[in-house]
């Protein structure tokens, strides 16, 4: 007996529970913004750290074309290009079509067109006139920038 009214005794009240409960869920909410805040951090170095990562490699690659002008050596500016047709059509099998005929090539080019043109651009993107009127074919030609890169001349 004298068990079950010490345990009587010592049960919180329905207002200490409340007050439990809202000061657990106050705990809850500050933990949570204490994560987002974490989580808004971890992006910003996450930036920072691809950002620098991207400077460093442009530094490294202007180190080395500034070696090999200075041992005489020929520096090339590639662009690696894709060229496809492209239809504008719902038929599947003219899509498929299109992607599995697209080639792959590399064009060198001069600096000032290498340093201002990106991975992912179009360099030509052309309506095909003559298609449409005559065959009534809907689609155009792309010339799609993939990639870049320089290369120096072997010592």
């Amino acid at each position: 007996m004298i068990l079950v009214a010490a345990l009587a005794a010592c049960k919180p009240t329905p207002a200490e529970e409340r007050q439990d409960l809202a000061a657990l869920a106050q705990q809850k909410a500050a933990l949570e913004a204490d994560v987002r805040q974490l989580q808004e951090q971890s992006a910003r170095v996450d930036a920072i750290r691809n950002d620098t990562q991207r400077d460093l490699d442009a530094l490294r690659q202007d180190q080395a074309v500034l070696a090999a002008e200075k041992a005489g050596r020929g520096v090339h500016y590639i662009l690696h290009c894709s060229i496809r047709q492209i239809h504008y059509s719902l038929s599947i099998k003219k899509q498929l079509s299109d992607m599995v005929n697209e080639e792959n090539f590399d064009m060198p080019t001069d600096k000032v067109t290498y340093e201002h043109t990106q991975p992912g651009a179009d360099l030509f993107d052309s309506f095909r006139t003559g298609s449409a009127i005559f065959k009534g074919s809907l689609g155009s030609w792309r010339i799609k920038v993939e990639s870049k890169r320089i290369e120096t001349d072997p010592t």
